[in-house]
């Protein structure tokens, strides 16, 4: 104490109580002023302070926390949801979906925005690639896939419709008399024709050379017939260049719920019927039932 001149410390008195000493000298009279208190009297308001400022921070530390929570909460949803839609790219509702994810602060905004162009872009290339895969090259007719793709949806659905098989007569002398880039002018502008006497939902398909089917949904076998008798003689009457004028043999075979059939019998009668139209004398229409 006489060398430090003042100071503080922890100790343990006479009686074996811990107390808290402290000590300062007087400058003036050399004196050194000592004073103790006990440990437990020394630190219980302290303890109360405590308590107090506990009692009061803790409602305000919860307020804060659940603000931090709610917040954060609120950050990191849609990006979950982002997150979650980017898995299902493919799916067909997804612009849709993520279209509907709030996106309240720029950052998830801007997450959203790119996410939504790289879907269109993808949906564009699957788009691309399924006509590709369901579309004639050089007519720009359906192909046999997408052809029975659409005779299977058309059966699970379980509606009346009717196909017709068309060919066009002597092809064969247009290709060795006027060259097969000729041939395939005529093969595009019958497309063309077929396809102006094709309703919506309707379907016109090149199944191999000159040969193609039509699928017309929901027709019964007369107004079938009607309408195959105006494309023959609308045929009949288009001048086609350098070639002049065309005919074609259609085949006509109904399918209805009543008579269910498979897809394979529904289009062997109407080559049938095509082929016994050929047997007529070519540029008719004959209809599968009529065989015998």
């Amino acid at each position: 104490m006489l060398t430090q001149k003042e100071g503080g410390m922890q100790l343990i008195n006479s009686q074996g109580i811990t107390m808290l000493a402290g000590y300062s000298t007087i400058a003036s009279t050399g004196w050194i002023v000592v004073t103790q208190s006990p440990l437990q009297a020394t630190l219980e308001p302290l303890f109360g302070i405590m308590q107090k400022v506990l009692l009061r921070t803790l409602p305000v530390a919860c307020a804060v926390f659940l603000f931090i929570w709610f917040f954060a909460r609120s950050i990191s949803r849609p990006l979950q949801q982002l997150a979650d839609k980017a898995t299902t790219l493919n799916s067909p509702t997804v612009s849709r979906e993520i279209e509907s994810i709030n996106s309240w602060y720029v950052e998830s905004h801007g997450l959203k925005q790119a996410m939504l162009i790289g879907v269109q872009l993808l949906q564009n290339q699957i788009g691309e690639l399924k006509r590709d895969a369901e579309t004639d090259p050089l007519t720009g007719a359906s192909n046999r896939r997408a052809l029975q793709l659409t005779l299977k949806q058309q059966i699970y659905i379980g509606r009346a419709f009717s196909v017709l098989a068309l060919d066009i007569d002597f092809f064969k002398r247009v290709n060795d008399t006027y060259g097969h880039k000729v041939g395939d002018d005529v093969l595009k502008q019958l497309t063309k024709v077929m396809t102006h006497f094709s309703k919506a939902g309707d379907m016109v398909s090149r199944t191999g050379g000159e040969e193609f089917v039509i699928l017309l949904k929901n027709e019964r076998l007369e107004m079938a017939l009607a309408l195959a008798e105006q494309l023959r003689t609308a045929v009949a009457n288009e001048p086609f260049e350098l070639v002049g004028n065309i005919t074609v043999s259609i085949g006509i075979a109904h399918w209805s719920p009543e008579k269910p059939q498979t897809i394979e019998t529904l289009l062997a009668l109407a080559d049938q019927a095509l082929y016994k139209a050929k047997e007529q004398g070519r540029n008719r229409c004959v209809i599968a039932n009529d065989l015998s």
